[in-house]
């Protein structure tokens, strides 16, 4: 999975007359997309349509026509996405209309395409899905839970040293049922390990 780097924007060729504008965002929430869509709504006031797509990470995506007609325009930007394997992305195809109505096969045509050259132009970066754990332990433990730590790959995110040691560890997403057993059975279970909220 890969997720678009930075925000960006793109104009292709008018077809008919129609002008197609692309913006392109990285995206962690809902709420996020949503303050991307306003601004670029804000940014091109007097344009009649803002189609969009986004996909997050958590599985959720969401797509809208914005006005044209039902599945011309949201739907193809939403392929686009998913053809690149993108998520944690927002793209936003701003329409100005050129005079000419472009029928439903050509509005898809118009917002896919536009879609699709932007994404290909744009600078994606790797997304590494995973799971943070929290483990609580003794400094007698310490050589086991960095031994079992280092063997997974594990990233230490976090660490707080009282009379235990608290540390918050991030585990690539196919190791960590490995590493939760590992540390278990190391640690004779003297390790307390939980998934972080």
């Amino acid at each position: 999975m890969k997720r678009l780097q930075e925000k960006n924007s793109w104009e292709g060729e008018k077809i008919k007359g129609s002008r197609f504008i692309v913006n392109l965002a990285p995206i962690f929430s809902e709420e996020e997309a949503k303050q991307f869509l306003d601004m670029v709504a804000q940014k091109y006031p007097s344009a009649r349509h803002h189609c969009y797509a986004y996909r997050l990470s958590s599985g959720m995506f969401r797509s809208s026509d914005s006005g044209e007609p039902r599945g011309s325009a949201g739907p193809p930007i939403l392929q686009r996405l998913e053809g690149a394997e993108l998520v944690d992305s927002i793209v936003v195809v701003t329409r100005y209309f050129g005079g000419t109505k472009l029928g439903i096969g050509g509005l898809i045509r118009g917002y896919g395409g536009a879609a699709g050259y932007a994404l290909k132009e744009a600078e994606k970066v790797d997304i590494v899905l995973g799971e943070v754990f929290e483990l609580e332990f003794s400094y007698t433990q310490s050589p086991t839970v960095s031994s079992v730590v280092n063997k997974f790959s594990g990233v230490v995110k976090e660490e707080k040293y009282s009379d235990i040691i608290l540390m918050k560890v991030f585990i690539e997403q196919e190791n960590s049922k490995g590493f939760m057993s590992e540390i278990i059975e190391k640690s004779s279970n003297k390790v307390l390990i939980r998934k972080s909220e």
